[in-house]
């Protein structure tokens, strides 16, 4: 989001969505993922119960526009902020929208940050590369975060290999 709102009631919460931030996919990041991403998580085929305990407080989602979505809470609690923006992983419905489909998804990944999902090799390594559309690049507050052209995560289950493969 590019700036927020919330009521004198301390009961809704208004996110004005970045209009340059895009998902990996190259779509725009819209209120209406930020509503489905909110709503799959109370789906239990997505496995993301465990979440729920965070987001029970809010009992209303509304797409203002393409852009503004606003939150509104059953009641007052000092984390409800805090659940919203620090708990939601943003995903596009276009993507994720199917569930039967997107549950078997398991080599794919398709979010909104600063790396996205290159190589998915099982129990070997997973690369992300760094995202060229991520809005944070051209944001003075993240300057200097997320320098590095690719990650690459190795994994080994022997001890002796893990030490030589970081040699």
């Amino acid at each position: 989001a590019e700036k927020w709102e919330v009521s004198k009631n301390g009961l809704e919460f208004t996110f004005f969505l970045r209009k340059d931030a895009y998902f990996h996919n190259g779509e725009n990041v819209t209120a209406e993922d930020v509503k489905f991403s909110f709503d799959a998580i109370r789906e239990p085929k997505h496995q993301a119960l465990n979440i729920l305990p965070y987001i029970e407080t809010f009992n209303k989602v509304d797409v203002i526009d393409k852009y503004t979505i606003k939150f509104t809470a059953k009641e007052k609690y000092f984390r409800n902020m805090s659940s919203l923006c620090g708990i939601i992983l943003v995903l596009p419905k276009s993507v994720y929208g199917d569930i039967n489909k997107s549950v078997k998804m398991q080599k794919e990944m398709i979010g909104s940050g600063p790396y996205k999902l290159e190589t998915y090799e099982k129990s070997q390594r997973i690369v992300l590369k760094k995202f060229d559309k991520w809005y944070g690049d051209n944001t003075p507050e993240w300057k200097g975060f997320y320098n590095f052209d690719q990650i690459t995560f190795r994994f080994s289950k022997e001890d002796t290999i893990t030490i030589e493969k970081l040699k």
